[in-house]
């Protein structure tokens, strides 16, 4: 069903409502800086806790703190960080949450490296023999699928021993949540963690919260995603995050085009040398490739 289009704000240009009128009545939260709004605020504490909750089940968290979101690299031109959401329970125990909107190839060991500013932090300076520390939770959110032919959505890792179950610490964890490979049809039974899959690829098409999606936890999602309930400030970074997607995107779609563009042409020189040396001549070569007849006389 098509997603209705409501107006939440006065329309001054045709940009503005160009802008707007993409807009049903809950927001995408699957854009990158849009997940950090729904998630990374302090009236979004509840919402991010039972996700957490739903994601490591066997982790019962009664408060959160949020903490910066930047780190910076001690090492002169390494790279620095900038974390979606981060945040410690009320046992010290750290979430690092991030949204991946595109497939990256080294996703894996961006993880690792995230998880590593983290560790670094919670050691305490001049304890020098105690390198123990509270649970550090790498989350990955993922518009892609780096298990493409799998149905299940969620991945958990640990350190272990190369041979057998042995666990080497428990306190590094990472969490991946494939969003693409959730592809059935969603019941009020189908298990929790595959619903919110569901509900973050969909919910910006839906006019209402469908009836299968009844826990708590999307009680939530969907009050705080509702676009005509935004504060002001709250939507105007929202249109922002918008804006970059679809730059984003555009940008994309051109490396594709001039990618594809480039491979055409590519070969249709290959198919002119051929021809000349096979000693066709240059207009059949001009209309065969599509190449003009200075660029053939260059070869």
């Amino acid at each position: 069903m098509p997603a209705t289009i409501f107006m939440t704000k006065k329309i001054k240009k045709w940009e503005d409502f160009e802008e707007t009128a993409q807009m049903g009545r809950y927001a995408n939260v699957t854009m990158d800086r849009a997940f950090k709004l729904f998630f990374g605020s302090e009236d979004s504490k509840e919402l991010l806790r039972q996700f957490l909750e739903a994601l490591i089940p066997e982790r019962k968290i009664a408060e959160l703190y949020f903490i910066p979101q930047e780190y910076i690299n001690p090492f002169p031109e390494k790279h620095n960080i900038r974390i979606d959401v981060h945040a410690v329970d009320e046992t010290g125990a750290s979430f690092i949450v991030e949204m991946q909107v595109a497939e990256q190839a080294s996703f894996n060991e961006r993880a690792v490296y995230y998880a590593s500013f983290d560790v670094q932090r919670q050691l305490i300076a001049g304890k020098r023999d105690d390198y123990s520390f509270p649970p550090v939770y790498f989350i990955g959110v993922m518009n892609f699928s780096m298990h493409k032919d799998s149905d299940e959505v969620l991945f958990r890792y640990l350190l272990k021993r190369d041979r057998g179950d042995e666990v080497m610490t428990e306190s590094l964890q990472f969490v991946f949540l494939e969003l693409p490979n959730f592809k059935k049809t969603v019941t009020e039974d189908t298990p929790l963690i595959e619903k919110i899959c569901y509900a973050f690829m969909n919910m910006k098409l839906f006019n209402e919260r469908p009836k299968e999606l009844y826990e708590e936890f999307f009680k939530l999602l969907f009050n705080s995603a509702e676009i005509s309930k935004f504060a002001p400030e709250k939507h105007r970074k929202y249109l922002d995050a918008m804006m970059t997607e679809r730059d984003l995107n555009n940008v994309k779609a051109f490396e594709r085009n001039k990618g594809r563009e480039e491979g055409r042409n590519e070969r249709a020189f290959e198919i002119a040398k051929a021809f000349l040396e096979n000693g066709v001549n240059i207009d059949i070569i001009a209309t065969s490739t599509g190449l003009t007849e200075e660029e053939i006389k260059a070869l």
